[in-house]
């Protein structure tokens, strides 16, 4: 019985073993209907496969590499049947479980001989007991190490070249262990030689592991700039639509007062007052002494009062013109929609306010914007993550509002106190 399971786990190990190692990676992305049923079918394949390469081909050198090789497409092809995937990303996450596999399969065996030599001769008996028990910790510390960090970061990896430059120093590296492991069935090699190759085969896929993070981190700036030029783009337009219809709503405002005060008499003068009262929304607006920031104000002042939403200023723009006018648009804009959206979520609306404060002082221009907020925010890069599902495409305003000030050679701190959301911008002015 013993030796049916040692010889079932040599047949079928390495499989199960890739498959675990894929799964590090990929246990979070979404999954193709009938997952469950595509699972059964690729392990039912893959493991039927396992064995009956075991029991029909011989054991030498090249199959032991075509047996790798058929592995390597049998869980490429896997990924692609059960995950909601495209073949690059699915070649991208093979190749990250391989590199995963042979570090986690070096160092467990590495460790495994220590114990099966702890008399100084060797003891397989020891050797399959050791192997499956250094196994899960070590797998455990490598998806710490390796596949953690790459969770919810699904690449877009056509046409990459570093991923290909991956596949062909795996496959270098798998046709070397191939033939190290065979000439290991008939030669004995000092404890030192062994050592060094599996060390040398660690190294290299931990570099591969390293490579393929890069990948994904280049990939995702990529993006991210992509995408901050885009948000930047569309606030530029909206500033001259705003812009626009503000004037247009300024000289309407202006000739319907007068038109009001020449209705006096032939209307209850009450009535003539509610009119005055609405009109007087937009011709109240602050003055900041920043056109743009003007601008912007008159466009959300009132989605703030429609919202009920309290917005307590206190303003100083004359300061703001050595910025340019689609960076002060984007940087109050991107903030004051952060803060409307997270007072939205608060039920009690006495608690809904945000408070705007833009002075100078030691030759610094000081933003701060603060605003209650409700639930529990987490921080990446000392900026809030953002709470929407798809993080992908959410997040960015945070993103460009530090962008814009670090063009300017400012900062940005982001805190809370548990109750209250609060950002601070700091820019310095430029000399005269």
């Amino acid at each position: 019985m013993y030796s049916d399971i040692v010889w079932f786990f040599n047949a079928a190990g390495f499989s199960l073993e890739l498959t675990a190692a894929m799964a590090m990676f990929t246990w979070w992305v979404k999954r193709r209907d009938g997952f469950a049923v595509r699972l059964a079918c690729f392990m039912g394949v893959i493991i039927a496969f396992s064995l009956a390469w075991q029991m029909l081909v011989p054991y030498i050198v090249w199959s032991l590499i075509l047996r790798c090789l058929a592995f390597y497409l049998l869980c490429l092809w896997g990924l692609h049947l059960c995950l909601n995937l495209d073949w690059g990303q699915s070649l991208f996450y093979a190749v990250a479980g391989i590199a995963l596999q042979h570090t986690v399969y070096c160092t467990a065996r590495m460790i495994a001989m220590q114990f099966a030599k702890w008399d100084g001769s060797f003891h397989p008996d020891v050797l399959d007991i050791a192997y499956p028990a250094a196994l899960v910790p070590v797998g455990l510390l490598a998806y710490l190490l390796f596949a953690r960090p790459l969770k919810e970061r699904t690449p877009y990896v056509a046409g990459s070249r570093f991923l290909f430059l991956t596949v062909g120093i795996l496959l270098c590296v798998n046709v070397f262990s191939c033939l190290f492991d065979w000439y290991m069935a008939d030669v004995t090699f000092p404890d030192a030689a062994y050592a060094l190759f599996m060390m040398m085969r660690i190294v290299v896929c931990v570099f591969l592991l390293l490579m393929l993070r890069e990948i994904v981190d280049r990939e995702t700036a990529e993006r991210n700039g992509e995408i901050l030029q885009q948000l930047l783009h569309q606030q530029k337009s909206q500033l001259s639509s705003d812009k626009e219809t503000i004037n247009l709503i300024n000289v309407k405002t202006h000739d319907l007062k007068k038109q009001l005060t020449m209705l006096g008499g032939r209307i209850p003068q009450e009535e003539i007052d509610d009119l005055k009262r609405l009109v007087d929304i937009y011709d109240s607006s602050v003055r900041t002494g920043n056109e743009t920031l003007d601008i912007l104000l008159a466009n959300k002042s009132p989605l703030c009062e429609q919202k009920g939403i309290r917005f307590d200023r206190m303003i100083d723009g004359s300061q703001l013109s050595f910025m340019k006018p689609t960076d002060i648009y984007a940087l109050f804009g991107n903030a004051i929609d952060n803060a409307i959206e997270a007072v939205l979520n608060i039920d009690e609306p006495s608690q809904r306010f945000i408070r705007m404060k833009v002075r100078t002082g030691h030759g610094m221009l000081v933003v701060h914007v603060s605003n209650p907020f409700m639930g529990e925010l987490r921080f990446h890069d000392g900026l809030p993550q953002t709470t929407k599902a798809d993080r992908r495409y959410h997040g960015f305003g945070m993103r460009s509002i530090r962008m814009i000030a670090e063009q300017y050679g400012g900062t940005v701190n982001v805190h809370t106190d548990g109750q209250d959301f609060m950002l601070n911008v700091v820019i310095p002015l430029p000399r005269q």
